[in-house]
């Protein structure tokens, strides 16, 4: 899979995909949770080094510290983030199933409950 440079400022004229699930508000400290993978617009970098954007629909500024938060909102990179989504569910479900065999194990200390738990769900 190739890896296309970064693009270390933001160009206002394009969409991105949000990749986090908090924005906070400008010029306060108060913040809160939207929805993982808006779309924003109208970003810029500024003097402080974070970012001042619009979620697309509302003409309301935030801001943002983390440069890795914004994704162009492209084909290419809707698609990637699907990919990687699906893969993080499979993560987590193996993940689940380790722990499940891991609290089975006999060990010093033994999780309660764990006799009739089934690894396979």
């Amino acid at each position: 899979m190739k890896k296309i440079k970064n693009n270390l400022k933001p160009n206002s004229n394009i969409e991105y995909i949000y990749n986090i699930d908090t924005v906070w508000c400008l010029d306060k400290v108060n913040s809160f949770n939207v929805e993982k993978g808006i779309i924003v617009e109208n970003v810029i970098q500024v003097d402080s080094g974070g970012y001042v954007f619009n979620i697309k629909g509302n003409n309301e500024k935030y801001q943002c510290f983390y440069g890795w938060a914004f994704i162009e909102n492209n084909v290419r990179n809707r698609d990637l983030l699907e990919e990687m989504n699906n893969e993080i569910e499979i993560l987590n479900k193996q993940n689940l199933k380790v722990k499940k065999i891991r609290n089975c194990l006999d060990k010093l200390y033994k999780s309660e409950n764990v006799e009739n738990e089934r690894i396979d769900e």
